[in-house]
């Protein structure tokens, strides 16, 4: 356990005590090392009691094999949780949600040449929004100068 007492080394300081305290801690290396085995010890002794239970995995030909949940149903008041949200947000257009987002966050600008000089696109903005939208929506790049003509 020579990185413990590297740790333990590091931060040796007059705080070391009091840290020690705070997350409640050995400070010495060997007892830290010493606690945190015995954690360690009893989190997997109890998980391997448990596991004959488990539902979602099981040990097949010596292979711990991971098993899909099972598809619970709806909550009884998902509809009404469904209607609330969508009477709350409203109707948004998805271009309108992308321009806020390019206002907010400038992503034209990480999209340019990679010589790092300035683009000679017209209007570097609207052609980021147009491309995302017609890439977005599977249109491909021979509608994008078509429909965005300004």
């Amino acid at each position: 356990m020579r990185f413990l007492e590297d740790f333990v080394r590091i931060v040796a300081d007059p705080q070391i005590d009091q840290y020690g305290l705070e997350v409640e801690l050995p400070i010495e290396p060997k007892a830290l090392s010493r606690h945190l085995k015995d954690q360690l010890t009893q989190v997997s002794r109890s998980v391997d009691s448990a596991f004959p239970d488990n539902t979602h995995a099981a040990i097949e030909d010596g292979r711990i094999v991971i098993k899909r949940n099972q598809k619970q149903g709806l909550p009884t008041n998902w509809q009404a949780l469904d209607d609330d949200i969508t009477r709350r947000l409203g109707t948004r257009s998805i271009v309108d949600v992308l321009v806020d987002a390019e206002r907010w966050l400038g992503l034209h600008r990480e999209f340019g040449p990679l010589s790092g000089y300035e683009g000679r696109v017209e209007n570097p903005r609207l052609r980021f929004i147009a491309t995302l939208f017609c890439y977005g929506c599977n249109l491909g790049p021979e509608v994008d100068p078509i429909s965005w003509t300004a």
